[in-house]
C-alpha cells in the first residue's frame, strides 16, 4: 500500500493506530531524501504487516517544530514505532539494506 501521507497534526493518530509504523521523516530540498524516497515507496507498497508514512519536515513551521522534538538534526530520519511507542530510530543517508534492518528488527519484536 502507499505510505500515508502525515504531518504534525496527524502523525500522533499514525502512532496510535498503527501497531506497526515506520515513518520517513524528509525535506524537499534534500538529495539524500530524494534518493531514499523510491526505496520506501517500494517497501511500502510491499509490505502487508507494517505500515509506512510520509512526514515532510519542511513542509510548515509546525512540521519543522515537530521534527526537531525529535531530537534529530539530520534528515532522511526513519522512524519505527510498535505499538505506540518509538521502537527504532536512523538518520543520515539511507539505503535499501538500513530500511530492511529497521522492518526487520521491528517484525521480530512483534513475534517475541
Amino acid at each position: 500500500m502507499k505510505p500515508l501521507i502525515v504531518n504534525h497534526d496527524t502523525l500522533q493518530d499514525a502512532v496510535r493506530d498503527n501497531n506497526m509504523l515506520v515513518v520517513d521523516m524528509w525535506a524537499s530540498w534534500c538529495g539524500p531524501c530524494r534518493r531514499f524516497s523510491p526505496i520506501f515507496e517500494k517497501a511500502a507498497e510491499s509490505s502487508t504487516d507494517v505500515v509506512f508514512a510520509t512526514f515532510q519536515v519542511d513542509e510548515s513551521e509546525e512540521n519543522q517544530e515537530t521534527f526537531d522534538a525529535t531530537g534529530f538534526s539530520t534528515i532522511p530520519t526513519v522512524l519505527a514505532f510498535k505499538g505506540g511507542t518509538l521502537f527504532d530510530a536512523t538518520s543520515g543517508a539511507l539505503g535499501k539494506a538500513d530500511l530492511t534492518q529497521i522492518v526487520d528488527k521491528l517484525r521480530a519484536s512483534a513475534q517475541s
